[in-house]
């Protein structure tokens, strides 16, 4: 159910169910409304609809369209017999946010592997020391650093500029911008923080996307989180999880509009960002941790799947029997990278709740 999706407001998905999550006092009417039946001789009907639907303590989302209910489901998806790649050797790839620990993942592997030129952006100078320290951690000729403001449109327009005169064709651009800080409830939280936390996410993802809007890229990739299902705990993560569910519609009304493929990677936890914490312990009896390898054959596959146009969308993690029953996720149907382009469907849809 991803067709005219509105971006607009959409990180209320995520407020929504944040308010619920992390306060008890409040339940939660989390519903997506078709356009269609926001007409005056539906209303009533629409009314209606909106009171009986149950309020619920975790905030989960609902659609509601023309008549139907439906919920969200997953299928599980096989990467056991993957072997084709869009990415290219010798290719240039940019990664805002790069220096981050997932980007810095995926460039190990795109240099290693394809001997790809990688460019990193974001919004410190390259003198910064952190910036110094991962460059250095990396120690490659290929990988490259440029200052670029994603909230700034006039910024990472002019560095997007500059690459394409430097670099010539850039093949590939993926979006991994997070400020993630500031962990406790929504009422605890300041406007500057929840704004902090929160623009990158819905005015920087628009911005990067309209920096390479012209570009004949082979695809462009978002990575989201999988704080954007209400099944995973958002009582001290509002402004993130607002934050990329907006940027998670975002992608998805680009799609009809875009010139270059475009999708989403929604990340499980990643040992690298997780192991020897405290979060590990919590995590341990719901949820595996992604490795590097796993991490980047997942990459690998989903851009293939991306740039064939068969799917646009992928949740990866290593989740529980209990976390996968809580997610509604349908075990029995596993669909196979080896399916034909007609046979295979989203891993991640809406399904019509009998």
């Amino acid at each position: 159910m991803t067709k005219n999706v509105q971006a607009n407001a959409a990180g209320l998905t995520g407020l929504a169910y944040a308010l619920a999550q992390s306060d008890y006092r409040f339940k939660v009417r989390n519903i997506d409304l078709s356009a269609a039946d926001m007409r005056s001789d539906k209303l009533n009907t629409l009314l209606t609809a909106i009171q009986q639907e149950p309020a619920s303590d975790r905030g989960e989302k609902i659609k509601l369209a023309q008549g139907w209910r439906y919920v969200q489901q997953f299928s599980r998806i096989s990467l056991d017999n993957h072997s084709l790649t869009r990415l290219k050797t010798g290719g240039v790839y940019v990664i805002l946010g790069g220096a981050g620990s997932v980007g810095s993942v995926i460039t190990r592997y795109l240099l290693a592997d394809y001997q790809a030129t990688v460019i990193w952006l974001g919004r410190k100078p390259l003198s910064d020391n952190v910036v110094q320290q991962k460059l250095a951690q990396l120690n490659h000729p290929s990988l490259y650093y440029y200052q670029a403001d994603a909230n700034d449109l006039a910024s990472i327009t002019t560095v997007i500029h500059e690459l394409k005169q430097r670099f010539g064709q850039i093949n590939g651009a993926i979006f991994s911008g997070l400020v993630f800080a500031y962990e406790r409830p929504l009422a605890e939280l300041s406007e500057a923080e929840f704004v902090e936390v929160c623009t990158i996410k819905t005015t920087g993802s628009r911005n990067f996307y309209q920096a390479f809007s012209d570009t004949a890229l082979d695809f462009m990739c978002y990575f989201s989180s999988i704080q954007t299902f209400a099944f995973l705990s958002a009582k001290d993560s509002a402004a993130y999880a607002a934050g990329i569910s907006f940027t998670d519609s975002l992608v998805h009304s680009l799609k009809s509009q875009s010139c270059f493929p475009i999708g989403m990677i929604n990340w499980g936890y990643w040992a690298d960002t997780t192991s020897g914490t405290a979060l590990e312990q919590r995590l341990a009896q719901y949820f595996g941790l992604i490795s590097d390898e796993q991490g980047w054959r997942c990459f690998q596959a989903f851009i293939e799947l991306l740039c064939s146009d068969r799917l646009s969308q992928l949740l990866c993690m290593n989740a529980s029997e209990t976390v996968r029953a809580l997610i509604n996720c349908l075990d029995e149907a596993i669909i196979s990278l080896a399916q034909t382009q007609d046979s295979l469907l989203d891993a991640l849809f809406d399904e019509l709740d009998a």
